[in-house]
């Protein structure tokens, strides 16, 4: 549900655009001010989880942030003032997502987690996939307004779910972190494998955002319907739900709990699929593009959860909130400048396929950071860092 609210809100972006008659700068702005929000609170809130657990966190995140988001009904005659209660809604509520996976991390052992993170990491297609479905539809209904009320009271409420039924471990509650927020923030900054682990998602996390945002204008120019796109973008999605979980299953059991073999083996996969879309053809059947954009979503968009779960072994326990929250504002960075790049490549070369080799080789850039990083022993991914 929290995801349904960051991504949601860009897919708001056609009905701001005519409720605001914003400049397609200024709706720019607008759609990722939750985001920018988020870029900033990521890391201290984080360290924020570490000290007060995770229950507590996801309940007092989704609450303020229900509260700002909902405030926006009271100036939605103000583009400005909406912009800026989406932006402290990010701000204020970026500790929901980091304690759920907080939560998952400490539930299972390194054996188990990377299946479980990956299940955990559905969230975020799934959220796109219902958002590209429902919210238009309400927005048809109600304008803005409906959709933003409707997201923001469900994330209220799965909240409330998560508080009341969250259980300690069963080796009982893991000790919290007695350091402040500022060191906290201070130590996973400090940490080289942590930021480089954190400089792999900036670089994957482009091929998400960049879907998301351009590939239905894609498919469409290329002579392909307007449905057959939307499809396309859910087949995305829905290959980055199966592609999750199977390569959690992969690094939980073909290589023992070891996260670096099995995104060491995603990144080239990613990138070839990603290239793969410059080859597109109004030539080609529909049922072909459909399970490319499946092979893409399970690849290019499937190596969240072995990210998350990497930096967080790496910290550790106590240390883990800082960890995941390090990743995310390097993952929301990269959503902010995902579009923007992209859009000014094939803008200077007035070509898309130009665009998508382009994405392919950044993805390709990943290896980097992955081999500079230091995995932990699976057998002490559990330990205080």
């Amino acid at each position: 549900m929290y995801t349904l609210l960051q991504q949601g809100i860009p897919i708001l972006a056609p009905f701001f655009h005519t409720h605001f008659d914003l400049s397609l700068a200024g709706l720019g702005i607008l759609v990722s001010s939750f985001s920018a929000g988020l870029v900033i609170s990521s890391i201290p809130s984080g360290a924020l989880v570490d000290r007060v657990g995770e229950r507590w966190s996801v309940t007092a995140g989704a609450a303020v942030g229900c509260c700002l988001v909902l405030a926006t009904l009271l100036v939605q005659h103000q583009a400005w003032a909406v912009g800026a209660l989406l932006f402290l809604a990010g701000l204020l509520s970026g500790t929901v997502g980091i304690s759920s996976s907080k939560s998952v991390f400490g539930w299972f052992d390194p054996r188990e987690r990377g299946l479980a993170m990956g299940v955990r990491q559905i969230a975020i297609p799934a959220g796109a996939a219902i958002g590209a479905i429902s919210l238009p539809l309400l927005g048809t209904i109600g304008g803005w307004q409906l959709p933003l009320t409707a997201i923001a009271s469900a994330q209220l409420a799965s909240a409330a779910i998560f508080l009341v039924c969250l259980k300690a471990p069963p080796g009982g509650n893991p000790a919290r972190a007695q350091t402040t927020v500022w060191h906290g923030m201070a130590g996973v900054l400090r940490d080289p494998p942590m930021v480089l682990a954190a400089s792999l998602t900036f670089v994957l996390v482009f091929s998400q955002y960049v879907l998301l945002a351009y590939l239905i204008l894609y498919l469409t120019g290329e002579g392909y319907s307007a449905f057959l796109a939307s499809l396309g973008l859910l087949a995305v999605q829905l290959g980055a739900v199966g592609g999750r979980m199977f390569w959690g299953q992969v690094s939980d059991r073909a290589f023992r709990g070891a996260r670096k073999p099995a995104i060491r083996a995603i990144v080239p996969l990613a990138s070839a699929a990603v290239a793969s879309l410059a080859a597109i053809s109004r030539a080609w059947p529909s049922w072909l593009v459909v399970l490319q954009l499946l092979l893409v979503g399970a690849t290019a968009l499937s190596w969240n959860g072995l990210v998350v779960t990497l930096i967080a072994e790496l910290g550790g326990y106590q240390r883990a909130g800082a960890a995941i929250g390090l990743n995310s504002a390097a993952a929301y960075f990269g959503a902010l400048m995902a579009a923007p790049l992209f859009g000014a490549v094939v803008d200077r070369s007035h070509s898309y396929r130009i665009g998508f080799l382009a994405l392919a080789c950044t993805t390709l850039l990943g290896l980097i950071p992955l081999t500079l990083t230091h995995e932990p022993r699976a057998s002490s991914a559990d330990g205080d860092g």
